[in-house]
C-alpha cells in the first residue's frame, strides 16, 4: 500500500502541474515515474533480471479518466486526487514495477517555503471567517467573489477584452470586478508581497524596473531576448494553489485564495475567437482560456506570475552561469547576455533555454528570439544598453502614443505592454523614461501627463 500511496501522490502532483490536457498530463507523470528492473533469485546464486519497464502507456489512459472525472483542474486538496488515482485498478497494477524519481517534478514555486509562516510575515489564516476579515469583506461576499456557489447563478467577475497584437496574435485582458480587484490587492498586499522573488525577476517588483534589468546587459558582445508565449495563461490554477500551499496554508484557504486570484474565460468570449485569430491558433488558445489561469489584468496576477516563475528562474539563471552569461526575466521577456565566448554558442543556448521552459510548462515564441550583437542597437526592454542606459526610439514613441490616447479618450483602454494602467503607473513609466532621455524630450512627457484627466 506504501508504493501505491507514493505513487498516487507523484501523479497527482504531475498532474496538477501544468495544462490540464490529457497528453500533457500524461507526459508529466512519465517524467515523475519510472519502471525499475525486477529479479527472481533461484536458490542461493541464480539471478534471473526481469526487463525493466521502459513506457508507462496506462498513463495516458489514467489521464484521460482523470480529465473525464475531473473536467477542470480540482480546487480540492492534492491529496483528494491522490486518493482517487490510487483506487484506480491501473495504479494497483503498475505499483509494484514503478518508483517515484528522487525529485517527482520540477517544483515551479518555493517548495521550501512550506510552513516558514513566522518568517515571512505573512499572516497566519485557517478559517474562511479569518480570511475574509484580512480582505476586509465578509463570509458572503467571499463565496460569491470566489465563484463557490452554484455555476448558473455567479455572475461573471471579470470583464473581457481582446486587443489585437502589433507583432501578430491576440492578447485577452481579463479585468476583474471592482470588488474583486480590490480583494486581489488586499491579498497581493497582506500575503504575496512578503514573499521573495528570484533576484532575475525584474518586472512590477517594488524597487526594480526595465531600467534595473536592462543595466544588467550594459557593454556587452551579444545580448539574446526570448518571449514566452501566453505568460498568464500558462500559470494554471492548480499551480497558484501550490504556491499558497507552500506558504503553508491549509486546503481549505489556499483553495479559496486561489479561486479568487484566477479565472476561467466565459464561454461566449471563447466562441467569439474565431473572428479575431485563425482556426489553428483558436483551438490551443481556448484551451488554455477555458483553464482557470491567472487574468492579465487583475492586480495580483504578476506578483502570483513572479512565484510560480521562481523554479523557472532559478533553472535559467544556473544556465546562464554555465554559459558565462547574466539573465534575467521581465514578466514574459527573457534576456540573455555575455561577452565573446557566448557569442560562439548562441544556438546551444536557446536549445537549452527553449527546453527548460518547456520542462517548466511555459512555450517560448520562437517568432520574437532575437540576437542582438555588439556591432548593432542592443534593446533591452525599450532600453538601449550598448554603451549607457539610453531610452529606445520607438519606446518613447509608444509613451507618447499611450499618453495621447488617455488625454483624448480617457483611461478605459489605456495599457502598456499588455497590462492596464492607472494614473500612478503611467506617472511611474514616465518618471523612468525622463532618467533616459534628454531634457527636452522629460519636459515634453512631463508636460502631456501634467494635462491628463
Amino acid at each position: 500500500m506504501a508504493a501505491v500511496h507514493a505513487l498516487a501522490h507523484a501523479i497527482a502532483s504531475a498532474f496538477l502541474d501544468g495544462p490540464w490536457v490529457p497528453r500533457e498530463m500524461a507526459q508529466r507523470a512519465t517524467y515523475a515515474v519510472r519502471g525499475v528492473r525486477t529479479e527472481t533469485r533461484v536458490g542461493l546464486h541464480l539471478v534471473i533480471p526481469h526487463e525493466a519497464v521502459r513506457t508507462r502507456t496506462w498513463l495516458p489512459a489514467l489521464a484521460r479518466a482523470t480529465v473525464m472525472r475531473f473536467p477542470e483542474p480540482p480546487h480540492a486538496t492534492l491529496d483528494a486526487l491522490a486518493v482517487w488515482i490510487g483506487d484506480q485498478d491501473s495504479l494497483a497494477r503498475h505499483a509494484h514495477i514503478t518508483v517515484v524519481r528522487a525529485i517527482a517534478l520540477p517544483a515551479p514555486a518555493m517548495s521550501t517555503m512550506r510552513g516558514a509562516l513566522a518568517d515571512l510575515g505573512v499572516p497566519s489564516i485557517t478559517t474562511l471567517p479569518e480570511l475574509a476579515a484580512q480582505i476586509g469583506t465578509s463570509v458572503a461576499a467571499l463565496d460569491f467573489l470566489s465563484r463557490a456557489r452554484p455555476r448558473e447563478i455567479v455572475r461573471p467577475q471579470h470583464r473581457t477584452t481582446l486587443l489585437r497584437k502589433q507583432s501578430g496574435g491576440l492578447r485577452v485582458l481579463e479585468i476583474p470586478s471592482p470588488p474583486l480587484a480590490r480583494a486581489q490587492r488586499a491579498i497581493l498586499d497582506a500575503i504575496v508581497a512578503h514573499v521573495p522573488i528570484h533576484d532575475a525577476a525584474h518586472g512590477f517588483v517594488r524597487g526594480r524596473s526595465p531600467r534595473s534589468a536592462a543595466v544588467r546587459h550594459m557593454h556587452r558582445e551579444v545580448v539574446v531576448r526570448l518571449d514566452l508565449a501566453d505568460f498568464f495563461l500558462s500559470i494554471t490554477a492548480a499551480r497558484v494553489r501550490g504556491v499558497f500551499s507552500r506558504m503553508g496554508y491549509p486546503d481549505v484557504i489556499a483553495a479559496r485564495l486561489t479561486r479568487l486570484t484566477t479565472t476561467a474565460t466565459r464561454p461566449d468570449v471563447i466562441a467569439s475567437l474565431r473572428t479575431h485569430v485563425d482556426h489553428a491558433s483558436t483551438h490551443a488558445l481556448a484551451q488554455r482560456l477555458r483553464t482557470p489561469h491567472l487574468p492579465q489584468g487583475a492586480p495580483s496576477s504578476p506578483a502570483l506570475a513572479n512565484l510560480v516563475a521562481y523554479h523557472l528562474d532559478a533553472r535559467l539563471a544556473g544556465l546562464a552561469r554555465r554559459f558565462g552569461a547574466t539573465y534575467t526575466r521581465y514578466a514574459d521577456d527573457l534576456t540573455f547576455s555575455g561577452d565573446a565566448s557566448l557569442s560562439h554558442h548562441v544556438r546551444g543556448l536557446v536549445r537549452s533555454v527553449v527546453a527548460i521552459c518547456r520542462d517548466e510548462s511555459f512555450g517560448v515564441r520562437h517568432d520574437k528570439t532575437r540576437v542582438l550583437r555588439r556591432h548593432r542597437r542592443q534593446d533591452v526592454l525599450g532600453v538601449v544598453v550598448n554603451d549607457r542606459p539610453n531610452l529606445a526610439r520607438d519606446r518613447y514613441d509608444l509613451l507618447r502614443a499611450v499618453l495621447h490616447r488617455v488625454a483624448r479618450e480617457g483611461w478605459e483602454r489605456a495599457e502598456i505592454d499588455g497590462q492596464p494602467i492607472g494614473p500612478s503607473a503611467l506617472a511611474g513609466h514616465v518618471a523612468h523614461a525622463c532618467t533616459l532621455v534628454n531634457d527636452a524630450r522629460a519636459r515634453k512627457l512631463r508636460a502631456m501627463l501634467a494635462r491628463l484627466p
